[in-house]
């Protein structure tokens, strides 16, 4: 009766470390669509870690709709890209080499085609593994939000390098299996305006200045900022 209550148990874990993998919650999420020097770019996020694994090794399709009032037909879907995965670890080798200075890059490889030491079988070792899912999960979103290189390898970034300014669009990014649910976008291609950021506050200390400026401001258009200084001592 001991090892019967054990096993329920070892079950009852197994189902909540991996409760996403109902297909319910498997699905794909737009979080950016903008027309930029590379083209219209599209962006993308997962519902769950188990949800990202899977399309990793599935595949994306990248759909597009040139959408016009009162034109009949119905909507046209043409197939940008058919089978979208994240680079082969040779072709990633050979970008991290040719951009040395790129970590992110880095850091989306690892992610994508780092090796997971084994582990016996176990509650804990099941809790680690659902664990380390979602770390090499969110370390690839943070690498893809600020790196166009390792977006672009790690298959998170489309770049429509045909889309035209003003048109109207709709772009559908759907995986190519039926355990994750697609999205799709409606956007017209024009130029985004990005705000300029604004030192609202100057506090001059000893050794230390601090800016300070409105960060919800710019919320919506930067993920990050950089922060340069100008050396004007004269020679």
């Amino acid at each position: 009766m001991q090892a019967f209550r054990t096993m329920i148990l070892v079950l009852a874990v197994v189902h909540s470390a991996f409760a996403a993998d109902d297909t319910t919650q498997f699905s794909i999420k737009l979080t950016g669509a903008y027309l930029e020097g590379y083209g219209l770019v599209l962006r993308w996020a997962h519902s769950s870690p188990g949800s990202w694994r899977v399309c990793n090794y599935y595949g994306y399709k990248i759909e597009r709709a040139v959408f016009r009032e009162g034109v009949e037909g119905g909507i046209q879907w043409t197939t940008l890209a058919d089978s979208l995965r994240p680079q082969s670890l040779e072709s990633w080798r050979r970008k991290v080499k040719a951009n040395p200075t790129d970590t992110l890059l880095m850091v989306a490889g690892q992610a994508i085609h780092g090796k997971v030491n084994p582990r016996e079988f176990s509650i804990k070792s099941i809790q680690d593994k659902s664990a380390e899912l979602s770390n090499l999960y969110a370390a690839c979103v943070l690498a893809s939000e600020y790196s166009r290189d390792a977006a672009l390898f790690a298959a998170m970034r489309f770049e429509d390098a045909s889309a035209i300014a003003g048109e109207h669009y709709l772009y559908r990014v759907s995986p190519n299996t039926v355990q994750v649910t697609g999205a799709v976008i409606a956007l017209a291609a024009k130029p985004t305006e990005y705000p300029k950021v604004i030192v609202d506050t100057v506090n001059e200390g000893e050794r230390k200045v601090e800016l300070l400026w409105k960060r919800d401001i710019y919320k919506e258009f930067y993920s990050a900022f950089n922060v340069y200084r100008l050396n004007e001592r004269k020679q």
